[in-house]
């Protein structure tokens, strides 16, 4: 089974823009169409799908002791 990935989402303007169409990380300052949360874009490597994650799960697994 493949994972879905989010490709779009709405920017800071309230427009529903393409994960290629902002900047990387947090700089693209785009929230979830679905939960309105924060959204981290993941668009600079070549190695994955380019997609967006909720920037709750990236401070989570930041703050995880090793």
């Amino acid at each position: 089974i493949q994972k879905r990935l989010l490709t779009y989402a709405f920017d800071s303007n309230g427009d529903f823009v393409h994960i290629d169409e902002v900047p990387k990380g947090l700089a693209c300052n785009c929230y979830c169409p679905s939960c309105k949360e924060k959204l981290v874009a993941k668009n600079g490597g070549t190695i994955r799908i380019h997609h967006f994650a909720h920037a709750s799960a990236r401070l989570f697994h930041l703050k995880q002791p090793l």
